[in-house]
């Protein structure tokens, strides 16, 4: 079954690379967001960025980190896979989202963000977990995601030229195995270190904050 799972994956390898370029393209076209300042574009990336803030605050318990983490990336990037049940979307939301982490990226930090991050310390030394987040989440999320949209794009091919239930019926199952068996388990790892870096991060902010540098 394993083994099954695992041929589905390799089967939509190439189309993932074409859901990469999508990806790469909606991040390139940020800066004209950004340049221009369109507000309709910049109103939900910049809504879920004051809402990953709130979640992943240094109130928040390890889990309650790790849950939000994991269960907004495997549900969401499920419904991006999904979503080629109406053909065209799989496509535009490897653009939107691409275009979304690009606006993020390019705003100016919050001042609580650069709190819990390696930017608004001077004296910070990048532990094994928050290094090996920084390095591998990135890379798990965005495989995860392009390989979750081509098979989002090859199921929406087949609705294209047979846009019935029972055609959905026939092609969604081999793709749902494929993501809970092999996508699953990465966004679950993923979920884990950024959530270990997140804390660490936070735990050194407040290291710093009870002894601070010697200016002298």
């Amino acid at each position: 079954m394993i083994v099954q799972a695992l041929l589905t994956i390799k089967n939509h390898f190439f189309l993932s690379w074409f859901a990469l370029l999508l990806f790469i393209l909606g991040f390139a076209f940020s800066s004209v967001v950004e340049k221009y300042n369109l507000r309709i574009f910049k109103v939900l990336p910049l809504w879920f960025l004051g809402k990953t803030m709130k979640f992943a605050s240094p109130e928040r318990s390890f889990s309650q980190v790790f849950l939000f983490i994991f269960l907004f990336n495997s549900i969401a990037i499920f419904f991006y896979m999904m979503s080629g049940a109406f053909v065209l979307l799989p496509f535009i939301i490897a653009f939107l989202t691409g275009m979304n982490i690009g606006i993020v990226s390019l705003e100016p930090m919050p001042e609580e963000l650069q709190k819990s991050t390696v930017y608004g310390k001077k004296n910070f030394r990048p532990g094994l977990i928050s290094f090996a987040g920084v390095l591998l989440v990135p890379l798990l999320e965005v495989a995860s995601f392009c390989i979750s949209i081509a098979m989002g794009m090859s199921l929406a091919v087949g609705m294209f030229f047979n846009f019935r239930f029972l055609m959905f019926l026939a092609l969604a199952p081999s793709r749902m195995f494929a993501y809970f068996v092999v996508i699953v388990p990465i966004l679950f790892l993923s979920a884990l270190l950024e959530t270990g870096a997140i804390k660490e991060l936070q735990k050194t902010d407040g290291e710093t904050s009870k002894y601070p540098l010697d200016t002298q």
